[in-house]
């Protein structure tokens, strides 16, 4: 019951915060604060992934620790390169 509850708040936050990162309607740094939000949490996700997956010797959790940082790093990188295109 309270991971369902859990789940379901941060869904909502990130959704909230990923949305108004990109919108027009909230200033510079609103934006900028939320977007280093989501780049700490999910920056975060994947080193405790990373980290637990050393400390318990699992492969396939450092794997996808070094995956999610990965994915992320070039997800961001493709979002800066797309946005100064558009100015």
């Amino acid at each position: 019951m309270l991971d369902d509850l859990l789940e379901w708040v941060l869904g909502v936050i990130l959704e909230g915060a990923s949305e108004a990162a990109g919108s027009q309607r909230f200033p510079m740094p609103v934006r900028v604060l939320l977007a280093g939000i989501l780049l700490v949490f999910y920056f975060g996700i994947a080193g405790l992934l990373f980290g637990v997956g050393i400390v318990s010797e699992s492969t396939g959790l450092v794997i996808l620790g070094t995956t999610f940082f990965v994915g992320f790093a070039v997800l961001c990188a493709h979002k800066i390169r797309h946005r100064r295109k558009h100015r």
